[in-house]
């Protein structure tokens, strides 16, 4: 996690950048100003170009959201359809079979206990990721089953578990009469906006060690984003506003949207993704940074200060202790880990599904060798 003087330069910066959107300064242009200030050398076409993609990838994020709570297996097929709408069937079928052992891995992983079942993992998901499912193989139906079941994976992945660790941690650390700025920031793209570009600026200089300077704007946006809804849905069990098993359904769908989302900018980016990235980009550091980043900026004094002297708050801000906040990732974490058998349970039809796909290609590969070498004898004779 951060050092105490970087979390001090970052929740004062927010300050400064969040009080100037009170006074009525749009956010991509804010942003785009920081892009500037923070990388010398950049253009204002540049600065401009990537400010308004910070804003649309997040606007990106809760429109999926608002679609996957209202039907979350809905949203997930259509939005993989939208990603694969250039690609032939096999392609299609393919591409998201990656995905998808990618996302049974990571589910494998977190209940691996030992070294030894992790690399296990990781030695099951190279071996699935040379997988390729010929066009005859691949039917729509076919492919609408295959959707279905991502959809399940991605939710029931728990990926934004980690970031309840990492919020745990970071808690631990902090005095209990820190306040808590939360609901802003979950309800307001344009505060979004400003912290997303904060953090993929102080990643690319060097001030955030747990992500990777190679992470990519929308990877780190999707992550800063989930991170403040996981922040608030803690907060809202801690409250009694909603249940523990509520907060963990809604933790899996908003799992699975940022999973998905993830997924969807790497067959983007590269094309065909195979399933060893999707299972290391859903694993990554990047998670559990992110929330550090988010807790870094919630648990601001300046932050929160700035909002009040502007005048008028952006979205709903509240204050909450510490303490209370513990309280809801403790009851979500104690929540999930209830659950735990299920999931295993479901980790195993999955692997059971995916061993049954890959003996049905090999037994049409071994049909199809039998043929051709009946047929070389037939001419032979």
């Amino acid at each position: 996690m951060m050092n105490a003087t970087i979390m001090d330069r970052v929740q004062k910066k927010a300050a400064g950048y969040i009080g100037q959107l009170c006074e009525g300064r749009p956010a991509v242009e804010i942003a785009a100003e920081m892009y500037r200030q923070n990388l010398p050398g950049k253009s204002e076409q540049t600065a401009m170009m990537m400010a308004q993609h910070t804003r649309d990838t997040v606007a990106e994020y809760y429109r999926s959201k608002a679609a996957a709570l209202e039907n979350y297996e809905a949203w997930v097929s259509e939005a993989f359809a939208e990603a694969t709408k250039r690609m032939d069937e096999a392609e299609a079928y393919n591409q998201l079979y990656q995905i998808y052992v990618g996302a049974v891995a990571n589910a494998k992983l977190k209940l691996a206990a030992t070294a030894e079942e992790k690399e296990a993992v990781e030695n099951w998901v190279k071996e699935e990721s040379e997988h390729d499912f010929a066009p005859e193989e691949v039917t729509p139906e076919a492919l609408e089953d295959l959707k279905e079941k991502l959809a399940a994976a991605l939710k029931d992945t728990n990926l934004l578990t980690t970031q309840l660790d990492a919020m745990s941690e970071m808690l631990r650390n902090e005095e209990a009469d820190a306040r808590m700025v939360l609901d802003f920031g979950a309800i307001n793209e344009e505060v979004m906006t400003l912290l997303a570009m904060q953090t993929y600026l102080d990643v690319k200089n060097g001030l955030i060690d747990e992500i990777p300077g190679s992470a990519r704007l929308e990877e780190i946006a999707l992550g800063v984003c989930s991170a403040m809804d996981t922040c608030r849905i803690a907060a809202q069990v801690a409250s009694g506003e909603m249940t523990e098993e509520e907060g963990e359904k809604l933790l899996g769908i908003l799992g699975g949207v940022f999973g998905a989302l993830l997924a969807i900018t790497s067959i983007y980016y590269g094309g065909l993704t195979t399933a060893f990235v999707v299972y290391l980009m859903l694993g990554s550091s990047l998670i559990a940074a992110a929330a550090g980043v988010v807790m870094t900026v919630a648990i601001s004094e300046p932050v929160f200060n700035g909002l009040v002297e502007a005048g008028e708050t952006v979205g709903n801000v509240t204050q909450n202790t510490v303490k209370v906040i513990a309280s809801g990732v403790s009851m979500l974490l104690s929540a999930l880990v209830k659950g735990a058998k299920a999931v295993w349970a479901r980790v195993c039809a999955w692997e059971n599904e995916i061993k049954a796909k890959a003996q049905a290609e090999d037994k049409a590969e071994a049909v199809q060798q039998a043929t051709a070498k009946r047929e070389t004898a037939e001419v032979t004779v």
